[in-house]
């Protein structure tokens, strides 16, 4: 049966903390892609390089074209370096990150047409010089991000080719976001590419939709505590992916967080 592997996102000095933790891979963003020391330390620690992580804005033109404007030679250096997926990710809104979670009770403002468009030709014109690379690519939905609800969502994958979009999944943004982490597993099965791990405390969520918490003193009241020390019913998420097979990546937020996975991924199967 197909397994997922469990990468951790680092910076350049904590390879050696994934190494030590049972991680076959990491994830980087694209400064430490960049960073010859930091590829150089990856390529001598047998880690795989899982995914780099982008937060371009790409709803305007002008973003557009700053964004796109020589991505093709950070893009080759990412395939020499055995980057398996780009994961691109909106960069987070004030103004939705104030609503997070509660944007459509907000009435927060979303997208209009013509922004919708340009994110998804991006998007497209990515994808394509990504898989002429031999590489993937992957949209991150989050919250406090202009691609946040379920609806959201599904805007955006209507609006992208499937064959050159695929999804990378949060479980912790999804259900602070409000959606079903395993609906959208099997709607957007074939489009899966990476699913981070997090748990999710509901306590904190509920304190902040009462008191209209911003999503950063959310997370620093603990809205995303370790796996396993949460309530997201994480073991039926690795269940349906152990039953859809996904045999891709799976990310941790902390080197700790490796254990509870692989006990997690051990009951699914």
């Amino acid at each position: 049966m197909s397994a997922p592997r469990f990468a951790l996102p680092v910076a350049g000095g904590e390879l050696d903390a994934a190494l030590a933790a049972g991680f076959a891979g990491v994830v980087l963003d694209r400064a430490q892609a960049e960073d010859p020391a930091v590829t150089e330390a990856l390529k001598s620690s047998g880690l795989a390089l899982a995914a780099v992580s982008w937060q371009p804005d790409l709803t305007d033109g002008h973003g557009v074209a700053m964004a796109l404007n020589g991505i093709n030679g950070f893009l080759d250096a990412a395939a020499a370096a055995g980057t398996q997926t780009l994961v691109v990710a909106a960069p987070s809104v004030p103004e939705r990150a104030r609503v997070a979670g509660r944007v459509t009770e907000a009435g927060a403002r979303g997208l209009r047409d013509d922004e919708w468009q340009n994110l998804a030709d991006a998007l497209n014109e990515l994808g394509e010089r990504c898989k002429a690379r031999g590489l993937a690519l992957a949209y991150l939905p989050r919250a406090g991000t202009w691609v946040e609800t379920a609806n959201e969502l599904k805007k955006l994958m209507s609006l992208t080719d499937s064959g050159l979009v695929g999804l990378a999944l949060d479980t912790g943004h999804a259900a602070y976001s409000g959606w079903d982490a395993l609906q959208a597993l099997d709607t957007y099965r074939w489009r899966l590419r990476l699913v981070t791990f997090q748990d999710l405390d509901p306590a904190v969520r509920e304190v902040a939709q009462r008191h209209g918490l911003d999503l950063a003193e959310a997370r620093r009241r603990g809205l995303f505590p370790a796996v396993g020390a949460g309530k997201l019913d994480l073991g039926a998420i690795a269940a349906k992916l152990a039953e859809l097979e996904f045999d891709g990546w799976v990310a941790a937020a902390a080197p700790g967080d490796h254990a509870q996975l692989a006990a997690l991924f051990g009951a699914a199967v």
